[in-house]
């Protein structure tokens, strides 16, 4: 555990927690960074994510699953960074009644006041996710941005669904969607997305990425904006529902469905020139037992700076500005 702006660094460990709240890889209040490289890491209880991040979390290589809650779990305006991990996610059990479904990866702000309010990240190079129970991916109550590239994404509930935003129990009623700009490269995506009144969703394809699936099939909800670079295609799987698309005339693979943007049918084989939603990202300052600077670390300047290289690699993907707030425990 990372907390009060400090530092950790973790190599080829095998930690197993049994407990309930007991996340293997977490912080605390006043967050920090953490650099795990290397090792397992499994959980079986309730409230027990393998990630639980309200700091700036990056694992390299490493082997990471969870028996009954979410793979990881993102909080307030703090990041979780993936680079060449496996992980493997069976949520079965609720921390709380808050939330109506099951997941793999959960991004939201609690507004207890342990994490401060602003854009969180989860961003994944390389490796696997797979989702045994429920959906992948789910955003509520935060401004959040889903970076993905090269990334095997298996979800075997088949009741499930790629992504969801929408609101839970967390936040003010008719506030508290999720708003996700979801960046792919190089990726190939696979299912449905599902955003709801309340939320919005920026999906960009780039670098040759595909997507096989439908967004709202069922009828028109929250904004969502769809480009898809040259090179890349989005085939549906059934009809969809959005509000603006950027496409060159052969991005779009109707496969006999409709794709209904705003208030008109897309006419497959024609470009289209789309506008991306602008997200209102809250602000906050940091919550009770957070303000502090980390400490500067050795070798490194400034506190808050980049993780070191990558023992026989490179640096892991970017990460946003590191934020020192914090939550203690996973309460979702």
């Amino acid at each position: 555990m990372v907390t009060g702006g400090g530092r950790l660094e973790a190599t080829d460990l095998k930690v197993h927690t049994t407990g309930n709240s007991s996340a293997p890889i977490r912080s605390d209040r006043g967050g920090g960074v953490q650099v795990v490289t290397g090792g397992s890491y499994q959980s079986e209880g309730v409230g027990s994510p393998v990630i639980y991040s309200t700091a700036d979390v990056h694992v390299i290589d490493a082997a990471l699953e969870s028996k009954s809650s979410q793979g990881v779990v993102v909080e307030g305006k703090n990041s979780v960074t993936l680079t060449n991990c496996d992980l493997v996610a069976n949520n079965t059990s609720k921390n709380s009644d808050k939330s109506d479904w099951y997941q793999a990866v959960m991004i939201y702000q609690s507004m207890s006041g342990d994490a401060a309010e602003g854009k969180a990240t989860f961003a994944a190079e390389g490796g696997s996710i797979t989702n045994a129970n429920g959906d992948v991916f789910f955003a509520n109550n935060t401004v959040c941005d889903v970076n993905l590239s090269g990334v095997t994404i298996t979800n075997q509930d088949a009741n499930g669904v790629l992504f969801r935003a929408a609101a839970a129990g967390w936040g003010n009623e008719g506030s508290n969607g999720g708003q996700v700009t979801m960046n792919v490269a190089k990726q190939e995506l696979v299912g449905t997305m599902l955003v709801d009144e309340v939320s919005n969703l920026n999906l960009c394809l780039s670098d040759g990425s595909t997507f096989v699936g439908a967004v709202n099939p069922d009828a028109a909800s929250g904004e969502v904006y769809v480009r898809v670079d040259a090179g890349c295609a989005w085939e549906l799987s059934a009809d969809a529902h959005i509000s603006s698309l950027t496409c060159t005339p052969d991005g779009i693979k109707l496969n006999g469905f409709v794709l209904t943007v705003g208030d008109a049918a897309y006419v497959e084989g024609t470009a289209s020139e789309g506008t991306a939603i602008e997200p209102k990202v809250r602000e906050s300052s940091n919550g009770p037992g957070g303000g502090a600077e980390p400490p500067s670390k050795p070798g490194n300047g400034e506190g808050g700076g980049e993780p070191p290289a990558k023992p026989e690699g490179g640096e892991p993907p970017a990460k946003p500005g590191s934020d020192k707030s914090a939550a203690s425990t996973d309460k979702s």
